[in-house]
This record gives structure tokens, sequence and C-alpha cells, in this order.
């Protein structure tokens, strides 16, 4: 007996397509809906629980896609596929979501059938954003790197630390005590391993993605101090 479609779904998408839960415990198909609202700990041990094959989120999710991704991450989850759907999909969107890492976009005007069979379609490989025809006429964007790897040493980090603040490239030479020269040639290395296309894009996954891992850091500080035995 094939194993069924488990499909995590947030409660944003649920509350737009409440139909989608009548699909739940059918043959085939399994969804299991978590809270947009609850903290990262409990979101991750949901995800852990149900192993889903596909997340469904909220176009939201967007702005803490490295959150997502931390999440899948630490619930051993590397394989699932993460896709978003909305009620307006464009070209932006599907744009901001092939950047932040998601599989594709599923428009959540439709049935839910439809949704169904368009989420079926992404797990048997059949719909992706990788293969739409928006690329023709636009760059596509790079795959979702983690930007936090990205820094070398203290100095690499030291650098986008500055250039989050706002220092040109001479600002961070006369901080560092490095030549113009040398800041460039740090800078383009950090950018051609990210994937990115320039600074302003750097500093701007940069901090959001360290913010988003000290969120994570505290959030497993916070479960292994909860799950000690008191004395």
């Amino acid at each position: 007996m094939l194993q069924p479609l488990n499909i995590a779904v947030d409660s944003l998408v649920a509350s737009a397509v409440p139909d989608l839960t009548t699909h739940a415990d059918a043959e085939d198909l399994r969804l299991g809906v978590f809270s947009a609202f609850e903290s990262p700990t409990a979101i991750a041990e949901r995800l852990k629980a149900f192993k889903p094959d596909i997340i469904l989120v909220d176009s939201v999710w967007l702005v803490l896609a490295a959150l997502l991704e931390s999440l899948t991450k630490v619930s051993g989850l590397t394989k699932t596929r993460r896709v978003v759907g909305s009620k307006a999909v464009d070209d932006v969107l599907k744009i901001q979501a092939a950047h932040r890492g998601m599989v594709d976009v599923v428009n959540l005007n439709n049935s839910a059938p439809k949704v169904i069979e368009h989420l079926k379609h992404v797990h048997n490989g059949d719909s992706s954003l990788a293969n739409d025809e928006l690329w023709k006429r636009v760059p596509r964007p790079t795959a979702f790197s983690d930007i936090t790897a990205v820094p070398q040493d203290a100095t690499d980090l030291s650098i986008l630390e500055l250039i989050c603040i706002g220092y040109r490239d001479q600002d961070i030479a006369e901080a560092l005590h490095y030549s113009v020269q040398s800041v460039k040639n740090r800078l383009g290395i950090m950018m051609k391993r990210s994937g990115v296309a320039n600074r302003t894009q750097l500093a701007w996954q940069f901090t959001n993605q360290l913010l988003i891992a000290r969120m994570v850091e505290q959030m497993e500080h916070v479960r292994v101090r909860d799950d000690m035995p008191n004395t």
C-alpha cells in the first residue's frame, strides 16, 4: 500500500480555504494544520511529529523564509517541499517565492480539490517554479542559500555587520585598517558564495537570517532547559 501524501498547512491557509480540512485522513492524503502564531519550538515539534512531504504556508511566511528553512532543518525535514499559498498570485510573488527557496506557488482562490491536485503535482515533480515561463522574461533568482554560513572569519563578519548599519567600503576599510580593495575583494567573494547580486541583498539577507538563527538558538536553549529534570 502506498504511503499517503502528508501535507502540513498553516492556519492562515486553512482559514483561506476551509474545505481543505475535509480532505484530512483520506486514503491517499493526510492534512495537518499548525498555527502560524505558535512559538517556533511548537511549530518545529508539530512538523517533526507529522513528517510532512509538503509544507503549505501563507505568503506572510516569505518574510520569515529563513525561519521556515531553519524549522525544517531542526525537524529533520530537509527534503520537504515548501510551497506558498496566496489569493494574489502574480509574477512578483513568484519571484519572491523562488528567491526564498519555495518550490511552487498555489492559488488559494481555487477550490480545495484543485489546490490538493496542484500539491500532488508538486509532490510528483510535475509542477515547480523552476519550470515557470516567467524566467524566459526576467532573470531567475538564485536558490535560497544560508548566508549565515557565508562569513569565513571574524573580518568577514565585521564587514557584513558594518554594511548592515550603512558603512561604505571606504568607511569599512578605515574602521578595520584594511585597504578599500581588500574590503571589495572580500565582499565579492561573499556575494559569489551566497549567490546574491549586490551588497544590499547581502546585507538584507544576512541581517534577516542572523536574527532568525539567534531565534532558533534561543528556541533550542529553552527547549533543552525545559527538558531538564528538576532537582
